[in-house]
């Protein structure tokens, strides 16, 4: 009988993991890498920040940034309400996202609690007050084409902040990604497609280098004391670069991520690599191009950290976007810094959409194992 349950189960996963080519009509019409040419001194400069301690100015930092508190997305979920901010100001990137658009780092953050005499102060200040209580933050990092905040917010940040872990409430941060939403440059064609390969260098380099300064936002002046890193697809790599990098403690969450994104780009066997103009590009050039992206790139720097990390890494059986290869490479890297802890690998049923859309309680067991990973952070 668990031989049949067993053979139905692989069934099931492998045809919804099909799926995934569904997705390669949509990546045909919003090509990525359309233009040739490639800034190798961007890309070198993005590598110099990525490797950087980038001081955080503790004295200056909400002077630079603007609060703004979201009423219209505020509610209550599980008999426990929660609040909405949107924060905004000059990224530490700006240097190599060049446009100004882009240079402007977005996030949301959901905490729970309300206040009901805020009508006489700032939205900074009721901030402030709500995060008082609040020990821990995840840092939720956008996957390709997760232009806004709409879905992580629902799916994601609220179930996490209106449920308390161990006696211990959680805030979440939302980044929102270089070059899409509000941060694309207006020149640009399509939502969601870079049109250089050292775009997604700059792309990369700013989720990394603003999420550690979220994070250190959230510790240092929101008196928070543990935070995750957090996210999908290429929000599962890009969390699990900046939890490597981060000056402090910190955890890991990474969901159908892989070691690097220049494997899904030039991989036959990807779904991704449908969406690349091959027209101008040459595979072997473009898997050169992105080889320094890759987190095995970032083990020297991470082990000067001296600092403890613990990871869940969680990935769909059948997923043709990220294979299995860079997706067991992604856990090795995290696995060869020092101090790293890999507290438990998953598995989800079908392939890369059905794990990101939720099917299957993916969202679920993503979410508790992001609260599994922060109750373990020393």
């Amino acid at each position: 009988m668990g031989i049949i349950v067993d053979f139905i189960a692989y069934i099931t996963s492998f045809c919804l993991g099909l799926c995934d080519w569904l997705g390669a009509s949509v990546l045909r019409n919003d090509l990525f890498f359309t233009d040739p040419h490639f800034d190798e001194l961007r890309a070198l400069k993005c590598e110099e920040l990525m490797l950087s301690d980038i001081p955080f100015n503790h004295a200056s930092f909400w002077t630079s940034v603007n609060v703004s508190r979201r009423h219209e997305l505020e509610g209550v979920s599980n008999g426990l309400a929660y609040a909405v901010f949107e924060l905004s100001g000059p990224s530490p990137a700006a240097s190599v996202l060049q446009f100004d658009e882009s240079s402007v780092f977005r996030a949301q953050i959901v905490v729970p609690g309300t206040c009901s005499d805020a009508e006489d102060l700032g939205d900074l200040e009721v901030l402030s007050l709500l995060c008082k209580p609040i020990l821990q933050v995840a840092i939720l990092l956008p996957a390709t084409g997760d232009v806004g905040f709409g879905t992580r917010r629902k799916e994601l940040a609220i179930p996490l902040c209106t449920h308390v872990s161990n006696a211990a409430f959680t805030a979440c941060v939302m980044l929102q990604a270089p070059f899409y939403g509000q941060r694309r440059p207006k020149m640009w064609k399509g939502k969601t497609s870079l049109p250089t390969v050292d775009a997604l260098f700059a792309q990369s380099t700013g989720i990394v280098v603003e999420a550690r300064m979220l994070a250190a936002m959230c510790m240092d002046l929101l008196g928070m004391r543990r935070v995750a890193f957090a996210g999908s697809s290429y929000g599962g790599a890009m969390a699990t670069l900046a939890g490597l990098t981060y000056h402090r403690n910190a955890g890991v969450c990474s969901r159908c991520g892989c070691d690097s994104p220049m494997v899904p780009f030039t991989s036959h066997k990807s779904v991704l690599s449908t969406g690349v103009d091959w027209s101008v590009q040459d595979r072997a050039n473009l898997l050169k191009m992105l080889s320094p992206m890759s987190v095995f790139a970032l083990l020297e720097f991470a082990n000067s950290r001296k600092t403890r990390r613990v990871g869940i890494f969680l990935d769909a059986r059948h997923d043709h976007f990220v294979l299995k290869e860079p997706a067991e490479a992604l856990v090795r890297g995290f696995s060869m810094a020092e101090n790293s802890v890999v507290l438990d690998r998953l598995q989800l049923i079908g392939g890369h959409g059905t794990a990101l859309f939720g099917y299957f309680s993916s969202h679920k067991t993503f979410i508790s194992s992001i609260r599994r990973v922060l109750e373990c952070i020393e």
